[in-house]
C-alpha cells in the first residue's frame, strides 16, 4: 500500500512462515520438557537398561529416517498431486498429526 505523506508502506521484516515454524519450535521443545521427567520413571517401570534404551534410540532414529523419506518423497510426487489435490498441504497435516501423537 501507499500513503501520501510516507510513501510506500514497508511489510513487517518476518514472514508468516518464520513465525509459525518459531511457535512449532517452542511448542515442541516445550513438550519435550514437560515429557521429559516421565520418561526416566517410564524407563524404570519397565526395567530398562542401557542397551534397550540404545535399541530403541537407534529403532526410532531409523524410523524417522525412512518415514521423513518416504514422507519427503511422497508430497513432491506429481501422481498423488493430481489424486489428492495438494500432497504438501496433506503430508504437512500427517506430519503434524504423527508429531502430536509421538509425545502421547
Amino acid at each position: 500500500s501507499f500513503s501520501k505523506e510516507h510513501g510506500p508502506r514497508k511489510s513487517p521484516p518476518y514472514h508468516r512462515g518464520f513465525v509459525y515454524g518459531t511457535l512449532s519450535l517452542a511448542l515442541v521443545v516445550t513438550a519435550g520438557s514437560v515429557v521429559m521427567g516421565h520418561y526416566q520413571s517410564k524407563r524404570d517401570e519397565m526395567g530398562c537398561d542401557t542397551m534397550c534404551v540404545g535399541s530403541m534410540t537407534s529403532a526410532r532414529s531409523t524410523l524417522t529416517l525412512l518415514g521423513s523419506t518416504i514422507i519427503g518423497k511422497s508430497s513432491d510426487s506429481k501422481t498423488l498431486d493430481d489424486k489428492l489435490g495438494g500432497t504438501r498441504r496433506a503430508f504437512l497435516v500427517l506430519g503434524v498429526i504423527a508429531s502430536a501423537m509421538e509425545l502421547i
